[in-house]
C-alpha cells in the first residue's frame, strides 16, 4: 500500500495526495456534523436510503 492509499471502511474514497475524501470525512467527524445528522434520523426526522 502506498502513502496516498488509505486502508478500512472509510479509507480515502479518492486516491491521491493526502487523501482529500478521507480529510473530508475527517473534518465533519470533527465538527460534529455526522452526529448532529444521526441524532436526525433517530429522532425520525430524516430517513436515509440507498
Amino acid at each position: 500500500m502506498t502513502d496516498d492509499q488509505l486502508a478500512g471502511p472509510l479509507g480515502s474514497a479518492v486516491a491521491g495526495p493526502g487523501g482529500a475524501a478521507r480529510d473530508t470525512v475527517n473534518g465533519m467527524i470533527e465538527a460534529g456534523l455526522l452526529d448532529d445528522l444521526m441524532d436526525r434520523v433517530d429522532a425520525g426526522g430524516l430517513a436515509l436510503t440507498g
